[in-house]
């Protein structure tokens, strides 16, 4: 049986489910489009925020590295990607504003601001649109922002 687009979908935590599926090459192949609700985190360079070089707060870099591909390939064309996240800041892990920043940035793109309403009353604050792939940032730093 062939089932066919697969699309991988997650929120919160369910980003390590992602990861490690995308992680084996044959099923990175077969995988057509990425949605992460909320939901791209990472350690941090050092195991806590500031604790990188210059003191400075750093992704470790191999934790998102997949979806840094994946979202390259959505860019060119090759994979659709849509990533969302808040300004909920964990504090012994980095948030998916810290984990998207990085993204964009590894990808040579640059968050453009806006500010309008979204779903359920979400407010907009950024976004990004290149190719088939698209981050949307939310204002929200509470478990109800979360949710």
């Amino acid at each position: 049986m062939k089932f066919s687009p697969i699309i991988l979908t997650s929120w919160s935590a369910g980003y390590g489910a992602v990861r490690a599926i995308l992680r084996v090459p044959e099923h990175y192949a077969r995988v057509d489009r990425v949605m992460l609700i909320d939901s791209m985190h990472a350690s941090y360079v050092g195991d806590a925020p500031g604790t990188g070089p210059n003191q400075e707060s750093q992704v470790v870099p191999e934790h998102i590295a997949v979806f840094v591909a994946f979202a390259r390939d959505a860019v060119e064309g090759h994979k659709r990607m849509i990533v969302t996240h808040s300004e909920i800041f964990p504090g012994t892990y980095a948030s998916t504003t810290e984990t998207t920043d990085t993204l964009v940035s590894s990808l040579g793109l640059a968050i453009k601001p806006v500010l309008k309403w979204g779903p359920l009353k979400m407010q907009q604050l950024g976004e990004v649109k290149k190719g088939k792939f698209q981050l949307i940032g939310y204002a929200g730093n509470s478990a109800p922002d979360h949710v």
